[in-house]
């Protein structure tokens, strides 16, 4: 038996713009586990985080990584192949998440106690092209319930997923089944100030109405943290997707980089974002 002792003060919140602030923190906040890292990631392309996994695992620290496996539109083995053939053998538990289901999800959790929150990959060739934000915080109920689901998933990585832990309290949105939270996070809105949304895709008809209804109102800063990160998207679209309030725009113009040598699904994610800014 674990007796878990939290701290009775308030949560913090750190908000990581990128590509501004750099991936210095990410790669801080992996090397400063003591026990126990667990990451979740759909594009792991990254040699300095790699190594830093490896050097906690080297250190003693219980490694544990997910990584897609989907290979709709060029991702899964594609791209983290390198990364899990690094990692196995210098002793990360790398697993692949299971196949059927695109594992869109981002997230970090060191020693049970923090937890990084992002809409970024580790894929350092974009780093440097990319708007994505990484929300860090101590919130227990946040670190539960990404823990919780990640060691569901770990287990789980040969059937279908279940559905992701959601803790009160913990502001975590969780797909499938975030289209009724998403809209009513959207619908929650207080009259007199202004509703931020930021979000790679929107493709729901319930969350685009209930966006132009509360045209105008808005939330706190707070709520606003957290949907930044939300993905508002039918969940019809695709044949399903884990995701953790995981969403990115890119902030991309042309003649950045050989698109050549890209995925295709982030290849034609910018070649989307070109045609529109032109």
């Amino acid at each position: 038996m674990h007796l878990l002792c939290w701290s009775t003060t308030a949560p913090t919140y750190r908000l990581i713009t990128e590509p501004e602030a750099g991936y210095r923190p990410i790669y801080e906040l992996i090397s400063s586990a003591g026990k126990t890292l667990d990451m979740t990631m759909y594009a792991l392309v990254d040699p300095k985080a790699t190594a830093a996994l490896i050097a906690d695992a080297k250190r003693g620290v219980a490694v544990r990584v997910l990584l897609d496996s989907d290979p709709a539109g060029g991702g899964g083995p594609a791209m983290n192949q390198a990364a899990y053939n690094d990692l196995k053998p210098h002793g990360v538990k790398v697993r692949w998440a299971w196949p059927g289901v695109l594992w869109h999800q981002k997230s970090i959790v060191r020693d049970v106690r923090a937890v990084a929150v992002m809409t970024c990959d580790l894929y350092a060739a974009y780093y440097p092209r990319l708007r994505d934000f990484v929300v860090n915080t101590n919130s227990p109920a946040t670190v539960s319930g990404v823990e919780a689901t990640f060691n569901a998933d770990l287990k789980r990585n040969h059937t279908p997923p279940a559905p992701g832990v959601v803790p009160k309290g913990s502001e975590l949105i969780r797909s499938s089944g975030a289209q009724r939270r998403l809209a009513r996070l959207i619908g929650s809105a207080r009259p007199g100030s202004t509703l931020y949304a930021e979000t790679e895709q929107l493709g729901d008809r319930a969350g685009a109405r209930g966006g132009r209804q509360e045209e105008g109102h808005g939330r706190s800063d707070h709520d606003l943290l957290f949907f930044l990160c939300g993905r508002v998207q039918h969940p019809g679209g695709r044949r399903g997707a884990r995701e953790l309030v995981s969403s990115q725009r890119p902030a991309l113009h042309p003649g950045q980089g050989d698109l050549g040598q890209q995925p295709d699904c982030l290849r034609r994610e910018q070649q989307f974002h070109e045609s529109h800014d032109e």
